[in-house]
């Protein structure tokens, strides 16, 4: 479903490098702040690279700091924290528990129906946080649901669908930086 956006590591500097994983570690922490500590398993980079993108359309300078972890509890790394990344935290929670839904139903696994329960409440979080956001992913992933139902060998009905949720998390982010003509080129993107 998602979860396939990866940092080309030695296309990058040193400090780009420091940068992506400060975003990405932002991203962690906003998480755990704004849903819960088991919540952060979920994360990806797809949602980092969200983040990063609104954040640098924005006119906020972000905050870096050095600070420990639980995944590094004896190296500080650089956590990059601004107004982005809460939008970020709720696409990647929606999509999360998206993925979890779809393998309960298509794989029926059985960790993955106890995964919707204890992520149940998050989902619901970040629904209650981007509500109109949250409605265009359910229609989108009853289509998609819809279409898998039916055996669907079109890809390209598959894909359009997905587009048009992936469309949704760009064009209706809910920041002030980002006039009707910077939503229609995210939408295209």
């Amino acid at each position: 479903m998602f979860g396939y956006v990866q940092p080309l590591k030695p296309e990058l500097k040193m400090k780009e490098y420091e940068a992506f994983r400060g975003y990405y570690c932002g991203l962690c922490k906003a998480i755990k702040e704004k849903y819960t500590n088991t919540a952060r398993f979920m994360l990806n980079y797809d949602c980092a690279v969200l983040y990063l993108l609104f954040s640098s359309m924005s006119d906020e300078m972000p905050h870096a700091d050095r600070e420990r972890c639980i995944a590094s509890p004896f190296k500080k790394k650089t956590v990059i924290r601004g107004e982005c990344s809460a939008y970020a935290a709720a696409v990647n929670m929606l999509l999360g528990c998206a993925k979890i839904k779809d393998t309960a139903v298509d794989e029926k696994k059985l960790y993955a129906r106890a995964l919707l329960g204890i992520y149940g409440g998050v989902r619901r979080r970040a629904a209650r946080n981007q509500q109109e956001l949250s409605q265009e992913f359910e229609k989108r992933l009853a289509a998609l649901w819809e279409l898998e139902t039916q055996r669907c060998a079109d890809i390209d009905a598959v894909s359009s669908e997905f587009a048009r949720l992936l469309a949704a998390v760009f064009s209706l982010a809910p920041f002030g930086f980002l006039d009707d003509a910077a939503k229609k080129a995210l939408w295209h993107l």
